[in-house]
């Protein structure tokens, strides 16, 4: 018998809608199993930003036939790095208080 880990991948196309520091919002063509455990990787402005999430909710979109809405809450299982989309929603998050000319929020 042998013994080991198993990991079961498969790779979907998803529609980022909103990012916050603690999950984000997507649009998807495939019904997404509440409680699964994913790693949702995001190439934007030439970087590559990924994070491990849970589907937190999955709904079908009315009348979109076979489109779904996903609530995805980030997982820390490990320290937020640069690289990761907790990090690239809090930069632009500042980018943006930045440009309007205001203060970030004390501990952002």
């Amino acid at each position: 018998m042998v013994e080991g880990l198993a990991v079961l991948t498969r790779e979907l196309r998803v529609r980022l809608l909103n990012c916050s520091a603690s999950g984000c919002l997507v649009e998807t063509n495939v019904r997404l199993d509440v409680s699964t455990v994913a790693s949702l990787t995001l190439h934007f402005d030439g970087r590559h930003f990924t994070d491990d999430v849970l589907v937190a909710w999955c709904t079908a979109i009315a009348g979109g036939g076979a489109r779904y809405h996903a609530g995805l809450r980030f997982i820390w299982t490990a320290a937020a790095a640069p690289n990761t989309l907790r990090m690239m929603a809090h930069q632009l998050v500042a980018d943006a208080i930045d440009r309007r000319g205001e203060q970030a929020p004390e501990g952002c």
